[in-house]
């Protein structure tokens, strides 16, 4: 019994240390509770034309910036030093695509919606309240 206890105590001090120092995902329902609103396709272009973005790769969770032209191609480096290019496009309903020429981090080419709240940017890729969110930042 004694050994049972300590075998779980063991597991549980584990599963404990192995989730700390990581960042809790944030869903778009946590989101939208806080008053998120998602951006419209003008919006989205705005933000998105003549921007320089960076953020974590959607899949892969590398660090990437990429400088968005106003006319709909983009280049961009990883945090460790990899180049990428492709075109973007966003619908009127506010979704944003990305067709890579080159993929380095395996992030594919991803649609997107695009949220804002407080003046901080955040993707989701699906417009439901189960979606994880990722950040992204935006400079001129």
């Amino acid at each position: 019994m004694i050994r049972l206890v300590a075998s779980a105590l063991l597991c549980l001090a584990l599963a404990a240390c192995a989730s700390a120092g990581k960042e809790p995902q944030m869903t778009l329902g946590d989101l939208t509770a806080k008053g998120a609103r998602k951006l419209s396709g003008a919006e989205v272009r705005t933000l998105l034309a003549g921007s320089k973005m960076s953020g974590k790769a959607w899949r892969s969770g590398v660090r990437v910036t990429s400088t968005m032209a106003p006319n709909g191609t983009f280049e961009g480096t990883t945090a460790k030093g990899q180049e990428f290019s492709g075109i973007w496009t966003v619908s009127e309903d506010g979704q944003s695509c990305t067709n890579l020429r080159y993929d380095p981090v395996g992030a594919g080419s991803p649609c997107v919606f695009t949220y804002e709240l407080g003046g901080r940017y955040y993707i989701a890729d699906r417009d439901e309240p189960t979606s994880r969110v990722v950040e992204r930042s935006f400079t001129r």
